[in-house]
């Protein structure tokens, strides 16, 4: 677990680190209707105030309640670039699903982390299948996340 190894090592050395950003699944996309699901009820998104898609042709910035405003900053910075869909999702503590990436190990060391992902398995049929190929990437995609994440990159830095 090296993420959990650098975040002990940057809290002892207190270092200050203003976000960790998480890269996790960005290559999977559909324009298919009804395509993307998520691992709570879609009425839980309604409950908190979010209007989730339900095409699965998005990147989304997943993190805790207490991130949003991370979440917010790198959501609007990242859609001003308007290549790539952004959907903000600051989730309870409860969707476990949230805990699954690098990102966890810096929120135990009291870091504000966000995950950036595809949300792999809740939209990709192929995840973790030997039917899991280069084939099934969408590099076009990809690259507009990157255009996307160098500007939110780049509004972090100027914080």
């Amino acid at each position: 677990m090296g993420s959990l190894t650098t975040a002990l090592s940057s809290k002892m050395k207190g270092e200050n680190i203003i976000a960790m950003l998480s890269l996790e699944m960005l290559g999977y996309y559909s324009d298919e209707p009804n395509s993307q699901n998520y691992p709570f009820p879609p009425q839980m998104g309604e409950q908190l105030g979010m209007t989730l898609p339900t095409t699965a042709n998005f990147i989304g910035i997943v993190g805790r309640f207490a991130d949003r405003p991370l979440i917010t900053q790198l959501a609007e910075s990242m859609s001003e670039t308007g290549t790539i869909p952004i959907v903000a999702a600051p989730l309870p503590p409860m969707v476990t699903a949230i805990y699954r990436s690098d990102h966890a190990n810096y929120w135990m060391q009291g870091y504000p982390a966000v995950m950036i992902t595809d949300t792999s398995e809740y939209r990709n049929p192929h995840y973790h299948k030997p039917s899991d190929t280069i084939e099934t990437l969408d590099f076009v995609r990809m690259a507009a996340c990157v255009e996307a994440l160098e500007s939110g990159v780049r509004v972090l830095c100027d914080n």
